[in-house]
Formats: C-alpha cells, sequence, structure tokens
C-alpha cells in the first residue's frame, strides 16, 4: 500500500492543476504569469504563434492521462486509498476465518 501511495504522488506531479502544486500542467500554466527578459508578463511578449503552441500543450496536458499506471489502471491517491481500506478489512476476516477452520476441522462455513 505504500508503494501505491508513493506511486500517486508521481501520478499527482503530472496531472494536479492547482495553482500551488509542483505538477507539469500547474508550472506551464504558471509560466504565463512569469516576467519575461524585458519586465512584462510572458503573455504579452510571446507572438501569436507561440500563445498558440502553449494553448495546445495545456490541451495535451489536461486531457491525457499521466501517471504511474499498473495493467492499464492509473494509479491515484483515491485508489490507493481505497485499496488500502479494503485490505485492512478484509485481510483480518479472511484470516479469522482461516483460523477458525484450521483450528477445528468440524466447523463447516455456512452460505449465507
Amino acid at each position: 500500500v505504500a508503494l501505491l501511495l508513493a506511486m500517486s504522488v508521481i501520478t499527482a506531479l503530472c496531472q494536479s492543476m492547482s495553482a500551488s502544486a509542483s505538477s507539469l500542467p500547474a508550472a506551464a500554466q504558471r509560466f504565463l504569469a512569469r516576467e519575461g527578459a524585458r519586465g512584462k508578463c510572458m503573455l504579452t511578449e510571446m507572438s501569436f504563434e507561440e500563445r498558440q503552441a502553449h494553448a495546445r500543450c495545456m490541451n495535451y496536458l489536461t486531457r491525457n492521462s499521466m501517471g504511474v499506471e499498473i495493467c492499464g489502471v492509473l494509479v491515484t491517491s483515491t485508489m490507493a486509498t481505497s485499496l488500502a481500506v479494503q485490505a485492512s478489512i478484509a485481510v483480518p476476516t479472511i484470516y479469522q476465518v482461516l483460523v477458525r477452520v484450521l483450528r477445528d476441522p468440524s466447523v463447516e462455513l455456512k452460505e449465507g
């Protein structure tokens, strides 16, 4: 689970659009607000073609799922947390059932 959470951090670095994030899309978006060589906002210093290229880049970054995938499934913090909760419930339950069955072979599992 810890490995999945670490992988989800990499996915967040590839996808987060939060203004304060250290992600690729957030950095590309902040680029426009930076000061250029002439002390003006980059947006005003860029040519029309450069602005269009930036818009295409932002479109690509926001529309594509980037990050760590396992068997085609994107590893996100929500997915990692969900799996951790499921495992914390399922593992003790399965353990208790196995302990009962192995201690007393006459115990029959009831279908319910």
